[in-house]
């Protein structure tokens, strides 16, 4: 690491490395699956790291992976509006497990995400973590919601 990443590193520790995570919600709009959380609301999202990964499996189990580089880190952020969606390409971020066909199941969701209000101004951000499942229903596969 470069010393002139230190105050940086520094920073995102004193803002989110001692903070609890926060649940990631999960929503489906017209077949496809979104990410959000309540304090989303009214802002433009971005995440740092993202990963997808099937529940009660064995093998090939991360469904998505996306991070943004090391090298990257002095390029900003791309933001997207509240909701990320499944597989969402944002500039600056690479996928390392590129996102797969989603199937039934019961999946969990997590990532460092942060949060900029209608004003451009960060306003929050942390460890977002949550479980989402999916069910085959005739041939479309549905969110199931409690």
């Amino acid at each position: 690491m470069k010393y002139s990443q230190l105050p940086m590193v520094f920073t995102l520790l004193l803002l989110f490395g001692c903070s609890e995570w926060s649940e990631l919600k999960t929503i489906q709009e017209d077949g496809e699956i979104f990410f959000t959380a309540d304090n989303f609301a009214n802002t433009k999202v971005a995440f740092d790291t993202m990963t997808v990964r099937k529940m009660d499996c064995e093998v090939d189990c991360t469904y998505w992976q996306a991070l943004r580089p090391v090298e990257k880190d002095n390029l900003p952020h791309t933001y997207s509006e509240a909701n990320i969606r499944y597989g969402q390409q944002l500039e600056n971020i690479t996928d390392i497990v590129p996102p797969k066909a989603l199937e039934a199941g019961k999946y969990q969701v997590s990532g460092m995400l942060f949060y900029k209000n209608i004003n451009g101004e960060l306003s929050g951000g942390g460890r977002f973590s949550g479980e989402f499942e999916l069910k085959l229903v005739g041939k479309k596969l549905v969110l199931i919601t409690d």
